[in-house]
This record gives C-alpha cells, sequence and structure tokens, in this order.
C-alpha cells in the first residue's frame, strides 16, 4: 500500500491575504459543502492566478470561495475569465467589511496583458491571427 503526504497549505486562497491585489478568477463550477458553520454551503470552485504583490504569478487550482459578495460575483461568471482586485466594502455596524471583487482599471488591464503576454523568445511569441483562438484569449 502507498501512502501520500497531505497537500500544503501553501496553495490555501484566502481574500484576506490579497487585498488590493490584482487576480485572475476562473470561476469553474458551483457547488455545495459541509462547513463548521452549516450543511450545504455554497462555494464556487475557482483556478486563480495571482498577477500583482508578493505572490506574483502563483497559481491555485481549484480554490473554493465562500465569501457570500465574492460568490455572487463569480457564480455567474462560470467558465469566464475574471480580473480584477480584491478590496474590501463599507463594514455594517459592528462587522468586518465584506471582501468584493473591483473592477480593473486600465492599469490593472494593461498589467493583465503583460503578464500574460508571450515571453520573448518562446515558440508562442508571435501565433498567426487565424490560429489564435478566442477561448485562448485570458480575458
Amino acid at each position: 500500500m502507498q501512502f501520500s503526504k497531505p497537500g500544503s497549505t501553501s496553495d490555501m486562497f484566502a481574500l484576506r491575504d490579497y487585498v488590493d491585489e490584482l487576480i485572475l478568477f476562473q470561476p469553474l463550477e458551483l457547488s455545495e459543502v459541509n462547513t463548521i458553520y452549516a450543511a450545504d454551503t455554497p462555494m464556487v470552485v475557482c483556478n486563480i492566478t495571482v498577477l500583482t504583490g508578493p505572490d506574483e504569478g502563483k497559481q491555485i487550482a481549484s480554490a473554493g470561495i465562500f465569501n457570500k459578495l465574492v460568490l455572487g460575483q463569480l457564480k455567474t461568471e462560470l467558465g469566464n475569465n475574471v480580473l480584477g482586485r480584491v478590496g474590501r466594502g463599507k463594514a455594517k455596524a459592528g462587522q468586518d467589511a465584506p471582501f468584493l471583487i473591483v473592477d480593473p482599471t486600465k492599469q490593472d488591464l494593461a498589467v493583465a496583458e503583460k503578464f500574460f503576454a508571450p515571453k520573448r523568445g518562446s515558440k508562442a511569441a508571435a501565433p498567426v491571427a487565424d490560429q489564435v483562438d478566442e477561448e485562448d484569449i485570458p480575458f
């Protein structure tokens, strides 16, 4: 019998760790999970790419997003690329400000385009226009 070690917690995604950072969310599916707080807690499963900050370039596969506001922003975008900065909304009395995805600025779009542009010297540096599929464009 073979055994595996548990996965690394360094691949977890917590919104609080990425406030003000530019993130590409790729929502894959809606799901439900039982948590210590409630049964059948809704979540959206996303692939995530961090585009700015100390974790720039970090990719997290199949991360679960439970935050209600962010879940609402992502659940209608299944299969799409959602670009934005992790931000905070307005706090209600006695509560912390909720997390949300802030619309990208023109500068954010430029950062994302540069991040996903083929690197100089790579084989994909000069694709032929009629060979590029719209699904290959990250946004």
